[in-house]
């Protein structure tokens, strides 16, 4: 696919630097244009991998990187030479080498060697189907992509798979080989990773199994990990300290994060959040079909307090995102994990999902119907009311968040009096 909002910063002086990141394509790539200077487009899809375009015409693909907070650059090799799939293993492998303290020599050789899987035309790799799964069966062509989870498959196909098997062709992956990488993913990561990279892995090889490409998926019957359920929470003090250090932290992650708190829903769910869903004066947030897990509709009543806050933030011209990322107002904020140890640590590990777990067991205290407590936080209901009630619960949903909302203003402000006096 072509796209044609670039050719206006081709046609003038071009910067040294495009900010505007792009999913390259190999007909985008060579349809660029030269200007009287060089210039640089970066992938949307792998952080740091970039073609340059030269004043005469020549384009280069390069990965560019941090080690110890210098700027690295290597180059890759030439679009005419070399499939964009292909380069974007070696970026992924070479940032892997640098996060390894692996010599930048050795870097240029593994680039160098990766470039010789061009001649190979026969037999399709890990990379190159892995690209073709996320444009064909994740994205697809429709206005909005088949899967709206498909950024997280391609993480943890650039994270977990692509750097192990980038180069390999599909056909040698046996079924040793995936319970090796997931046993490994499991005791670096723990078995939720684990399963999630098992879930991407039977998801590609299942489709291109269905493209004839395989005869059979390598995947055995218990590969996957016992998973121990999760039952942390946040206490009042906790909560209080969490309100606290989001008050100290600045727009948008701060309220993001007290957002998640108030509302109880999804982390990407609010990160997403566009002003064309929220109606402040009917004091409620619509979520699309498209963009729930629910397949429908999904309303949020907004609380006093939601609403306040909403109002507390600032807003951007031609900018629908709530919390917009700060490189480029068409995508939501991202890299949660930094923050969130930036902005509270307790004496026992907590992660963002922990807030919803902490609405929920508030709504218990708060005797709130079970029923009503799923439809609030947007839960899947395998029961007969969720295949068959249309209702969406408004009033209720209201009723219960507005609840909440009292209860921790009242756990805030008696809690912040007792912290302040501590």
């Amino acid at each position: 696919m072509i796209y044609p909002f670039i050719y206006p910063f081709i046609k003038i002086n071009m910067p040294k630097r495009i900010k505007e990141q792009i999913s390259l394509t190999y007909p985008f790539v060579m349809a660029l244009k030269p200007s009287s200077k060089a210039y640089e487009v970066f992938d949307a899809r792998v952080g740091g991998f970039s073609v340059q375009v030269y004043p005469t015409g020549k384009k280069t693909y390069f990965v560019n990187y941090n080690v110890h907070g210098k700027r690295k650059r290597l180059r890759i090799g030439e679009p005419k030479l070399l499939k964009i799939s292909e380069a974007r293993v070696i970026a992924i492998q070479s940032k892997e080498t640098c996060k390894s303290s692996i010599n930048i020599a050795q870097e240029e050789n593994l680039a160098t060697e990766a470039q010789k899987v061009e001649g190979s035309k026969a037999q399709q790799t890990i990379a190159t189907l892995a690209d073709e799964f996320i444009t064909e069966y994740c994205i697809g062509e429709g206005s909005e992509p088949n899967l709206k989870g498909w950024k997280e498959y391609l993480r943890i196909l650039n994270k977990y798979v692509i750097p192990k098997w980038g180069n390999l062709p599909i056909e040698i992956i046996s079924i040793g080989a995936v319970t090796k990488l997931l046993d490994k993913i499991a005791k670096k990561n723990g078995p939720y990773q684990s399963n999630r990279v098992l879930a991407v892995i039977r998801k590609l090889f299942n489709w291109a199994r269905d493209k004839e490409i395989i005869s059979y998926v390598p995947i055995a019957p218990k590969v996957a990990k016992k998973e121990k359920a999760r039952t942390r929470f946040l206490n009042d003090y906790e909560i209080v300290k969490f309100w606290k250090a989001c008050e100290k932290e600045s727009y948008p992650f701060g309220k993001l994060f007290q957002l998640l708190l108030i509302t109880g829903q999804r982390r990407l769910d609010v990160a997403s959040m566009r002003w064309s869903q929220v109606d402040i004066n009917k004091r409620v947030w619509m979520l699309p079909a498209h963009a729930t897990k629910l397949d429908k509709t999904h309303l949020v009543p907004l609380s006093t307090i939601a609403i306040d806050l909403l109002n507390s933030m600032p807003r951007f011209e031609a900018c629908d995102l709530v919390f917009p990322s700060s490189r480029n107002n068409n995508y939501p904020v991202s890299g949660f994990g930094k923050v969130k140890k930036r902005i509270c640590t307790f004496e026992t590990d907590w992660r963002l999902n922990d807030l919803r777990r902490t609405v929920r067991i508030n709504f218990t205290r708060l005797e709130i119907d079970y029923m009503i407590c799923n439809k609030v936080l947007g839960y899947i209901d395998q029961s007969f009311e969720g295949h068959y009630d249309p209702q969406d619960y408004r009033k209720q949903k209201k009723n219960a968040l507005d609840k909440w909302a009292q209860l921790l203003t009242s756990i805030l402000t008696k809690n912040i009096v007792a912290l302040d006096k501590s």
